[in-house]
């Protein structure tokens, strides 16, 4: 005997969606009890502490010669839209979850991609964002 089985409403599909896009980087902060599955040891940091891994994205920069602190600006938007979860790690291990959540609140609306822009929007919980007009409605 074979059981049917009863597709979900759009409803439910979109609710589903909207709470499984919300957990994927959850150990990040270390919080809600969660264990990271790695460690950040392995991570190999210039001389000035920032992941050698993201050279690619600090190509007009000499990555040895920024400064975590001076260049944090640069230093959240390339990790946030670019780095992988070993470079995310870094990130939330040198700021505060507050001052990256305050950084896509503020800047995130022009300075990431819509798909990561509304990420991190669900990750750090915010609905009160800055944003403006985007010069094309695509």
């Amino acid at each position: 005997m074979r059981t049917q089985v009863r597709p979900m409403s759009r409803l439910a599909l979109f609710d589903q969606a909207q709470d499984e896009a919300c957990t994927p980087l959850v150990a990040l902060s270390g919080k809600r009890g969660c264990e990271m599955s790695t460690p950040d040891d392995t991570l190999e940091l210039t001389p000035a502490g920032i992941p050698v891994s993201l050279r690619p994205f600090f190509q007009e920069y000499v990555l040895e010669n920024l400064e975590p602190e001076r260049s944090a600006f640069t230093v959240i938007e390339r990790t946030l839209a670019w780095g992988r979860l070993p470079e995310l790690r870094w990130l939330f291990a040198r700021y505060e979850p507050e001052r990256l959540a305050e950084w896509v609140r503020q800047v995130g609306w022009y300075r990431l991609s819509r798909q990561r822009l509304k990420y991190w929007l669900c990750f750090f919980k915010i609905t009160n964002y800055r944003h403006g007009e985007r010069i094309w409605p695509h």
